[in-house]
């Protein structure tokens, strides 16, 4: 089955009312309305940029838990695919939109250059580092002590570490590029 690309201008008209992330690069960005919300709920700080009002942050766990705890529906886009989406029968979007109307935006255009967009949200947050698209579970992967084994866990944030489980040894973490640069670990 062949997944259909989202752009997030198809998000935003699917899911009208919902908080629509979307990664690029290494932040999850919001916006117009979602940018209000998200910024509102979270803290972060809303920008101007040639697509709109802008708030974005690299947390995904912290944006969900913080969205869910405020009973806030949303969708999040990762390379052009819905990864994550929750709904609540009693959506506050719009409970949250009214009041985030008041949230300052700050005056220059940061999208205008992407080295100084990366460098402003950078300064309000840690990056985080997303794995290669072909670390995911399910991966088979051969170590120097322990033979082969499948990856069955990713979790990414200021380091990726991964889970691999070995037929012998059980479950051992790994960190991500190391156990492949060192030689530990290869792809089979």
């Amino acid at each position: 089955m062949v997944k259909k690309r989202t752009t997030y201008d198809e998000l935003y008209w699917t899911y009208k009312g919902w908080v629509v992330l979307i990664l690029k690069q290494y932040m999850y960005k919001a916006y117009d309305e979602s940018a209000r919300v998200l910024s509102f709920i979270t803290d972060y700080k809303l920008y101007e940029s040639k697509n709109g009002i802008t708030a974005a942050g690299p947390d995904k766990e912290k944006i969900m838990k913080l969205l869910s705890a405020h009973h806030v529906n949303y969708v999040i886009s990762e390379y052009g695919e819905i990864t994550e989406m929750r709904s609540f029968e009693d959506n506050r979007f719009y409970h949250y939109l009214t009041p985030s109307q008041n949230i300052p935006v700050e005056a220059f255009n940061v999208a205008d250059n992407e080295e100084e967009e990366k460098t402003v949200f950078q300064s309000a947050v840690p990056q985080i580092i997303v794995p290669p698209e072909w670390l995911k579970p399910g991966l088979v992967v051969s170590h120097k002590k322990y033979g082969v084994g499948v990856v069955c866990s990713i979790s990414a944030g200021s380091s990726v570490s991964f889970s691999v489980q070995f037929s012998n040894d059980g479950e051992k973490i790994f960190l991500f590029p190391d156990a492949f640069d060192k030689g530990f670990l290869c792809k089979v």
